[in-house]
């Protein structure tokens, strides 16, 4: 009945309204039909597949990334193992710290460093790993300083000096008192 009722009102509105009026009622509806169907529909699925278009390429990304690193798994494992083997402690703390105590003297001996005192400190322990350190007291020249320093990294045990201080002697400025930190990274087998 109200369906009556409002298609009545309705034949009333259209039948006094001339041809360009009609035309123009008509245009108005078509547009309004358009833009709910624009919003309603087009634009959300738009919006959908811009999205998907863009996960899409960023996976595409992602995989390409992932496909490099399983070419170099390899490469890495050997050099995982590589620096495993050197940073793994296979002694007890007391025996690592002889190793390592016996490494600076066959280091300062290559490099003409005389060693005045060497005290190492407690060991520093993690729950996988341990960290081994030495306090230094040295002399000698520059040159022979840095050849100490680099074969300490260059050793088997991969040595890091962490603190050093030098100063001159007053007598002979060539020849520096040094004070250095050593420390040795080691992590504990599985």
């Amino acid at each position: 009945m109200l369906l009556v009722g409002v298609k009545v009102v309705t034949m009333k509105f259209l039948n006094k309204l001339n041809k360009t009026e009609k035309a123009l009622l008509f245009t108005a509806i078509v547009l309004l039909l358009i833009w709910i169907v624009y919003s309603l529909v087009i634009e959300p699925l738009y919006n959908s597949w811009t999205r998907l278009n863009k996960d899409v390429e960023i996976a595409k990304i992602e995989l390409k990334k992932a496909v490099k690193i399983l070419r170099q798994r390899e490469d890495v494992a050997c050099q995982y193992n590589k620096y495993l083997d050197r940073f793994t402690t296979k002694e007890s703390d007391e025996e690592e710290m002889a190793l390592i105590l016996n490494e600076i003297e066959t280091q300062a001996r290559s490099a003409s460093i005389r060693i005045i005192n060497m005290k190492p400190r407690r060991v520093a322990k993690n729950e996988f790993y341990r960290t081994f350190c030495v306090d230094l007291d040295t002399e000698s020249s520059m040159r022979n300083i840095l050849k100490f320093i680099k074969g300490l990294k260059d050793s088997k045990f991969s040595l890091c000096v962490e603190q050093l201080t030098l100063n001159s002697r007053a007598r002979d400025p060539s020849i520096l008192n040094g004070s250095m930190a050593i420390s040795r990274f080691g992590i504990i087998p599985e």
